[in-house]
């Protein structure tokens, strides 16, 4: 149901309020709850007060018959009655107030302004007889106007802030998701330098590993001779001299720092782990020391632990000389090999370092020190010792050599 435009008729004796009436009375007598209305310029052409007067309760009428009405109109009470009302929503048109031309963006909840006087100034209109206007619509018409327009100028420059922000919003997202792409490209080519990192030092690991095997089998093949020994030795200096090149062309550390001697008894944490243990022997001349954890027993290297807080750092104490701490305190080693402490695998490895050691330094026979206690130990060296071809022969100790504790190893000379 429309009522839009002028219906003015000389020949049906209509005004164009009259004609605006006929169409809206046809219109109350028509609109329910599932009509669309739509009247232009409501209230016109007649009395402002008495249209508005009239405007408002036809509207009020519709409003309670549910029917859904779109009216436009120039009335300032309309504007209040809309405010008042609490079904009924004001909305206007926006204006750009610097060329005073319609932006045809809506806006829903503002009242607009008639720009009657802004208007007329644009258009050439004196000033003089703008203002003397101004002063007779009354002080309250004219705040009013001045409200709706500050108002509107309000509106517009949170508009425009927001496109900027929006922009602005915008920029940074795209930046974000660049940063986060990089860092993911970055992550990737981390992982595959350290997965080519972890190649080559498995390659240099099988190099020196088979190295190690070829130095043995040549000192077994050559029975232990000072010259093989010599050549084994200075061929496995080679290998680590040309593995900490690679590692200082890298800038990784070529070796660890020594780690702080620590006691047999002293409490560690692990740091692979994260867990405190108890050592259960000294670190001096040792590369790895079993650590009793909870209840379990762990053999760990001595660079993975350091003292726990609260334990006080102890002076390092001077040891006899023995086999075992040989690298820690010179080139030279004596004729005593103690293992007293060590499982049996430590202690073979132990004594097969040893050995070489002692012929290179010339001794033709040396003790083993493996103690009593259970025995285990004793036959594990000796099972060891007796298939070694650096030993010509061997025997317990006898009474005041140390018994059963010691084994006497008569080495193989050329």
């Amino acid at each position: 149901l429309v009522d839009i435009g002028d219906r003015q008729s000389l020949e049906q004796d209509l005004s164009t309020f009259s004609a605006h009436i006929v169409r809206l009375k046809e219109i109350l007598e028509q609109a329910d709850s599932h009509s669309l209305v739509l009247i232009d310029e409501i209230g016109t052409g007649t009395d402002p007060r008495e249209g508005s007067a009239l405007a408002i309760a036809l509207l009020s009428e519709l409003t309670d018959r549910n029917v859904l009405t779109i009216a436009t109109t120039h009335h300032g009470e309309l504007k209040a009655f809309a405010h008042s009302h609490p079904r009924v929503e004001n909305a206007s048109m926006e204006f750009d107030l610097t060329t005073l031309q319609p932006t045809y963006r809506l806006r829903v909840g503002v009242p607009g302004s008639s720009y009657a006087f802004e208007i007329a100034r644009r258009y050439g209109l004196p000033d003089a007889l703008i203002e003397k206007g101004r002063q007779l619509v009354g002080e309250q018409k004219d705040r009013l106007e001045r409200l709706l327009l500050d108002l509107e100028q309000r509106i517009q420059q949170l508009d425009r802030e927001r496109r900027e922000l929006s922009i602005k919003l915008s920029e940074a997202e795209a930046t974000r998701k660049l940063y986060e792409n990089r860092l993911e490209e970055l992550k990737k080519r981390g992982a595959e330098l350290k997965r080519q990192a972890a190649e080559e030092a498995q390659q240099i690991l099988r190099r020196a590993n088979a190295l190690i095997e070829q130095a043995v089998r040549e000192i077994r093949e050559s029975q232990a001779s000072r010259e093989a020994i010599k050549t084994a030795r200075e061929t496995i200096r080679e290998q680590k001299q040309e593995l900490e090149n690679i590692l200082k062309a890298t800038g990784e550390p070529v070796t660890p720092s020594p780690p702080t001697f620590l006691r047999k008894g002293d409490t560690v944490i692990v740091e692979s782990l994260g867990e405190k243990g108890e050592l259960l022997e000294d670190t001096r001349g040792k590369s790895k020391v079993r650590v009793l954890v909870g209840n379990v027993k762990l053999t760990v290297d001595i660079t993975g632990l350091r003292r726990a807080d609260g334990e006080p750092a102890e002076s390092s104490p001077v040891h006899k000389m023995t086999g075992s701490r040989v690298d820690a305190v010179g080139p030279g080693v004596g004729p005593e090999l103690d293992l007293r402490g060590l499982d049996a695998e430590q202690a073979i490895e132990e004594t097969d370092r040893y050995l070489d050691q002692a012929l290179e330094q010339g001794w033709e026979e040396v003790r083993i020190i493996h103690g009593k206690g259970t025995g285990v130990l004793r036959r594990r060296v000796n099972e060891f010792l007796s298939r070694d071809k650096r030993v010509l022969q061997k025997r317990l100790g006898k009474w005041g050599e140390g018994d059963t504790g010691v084994t006497v190893v008569k080495l193989r000379r050329e």
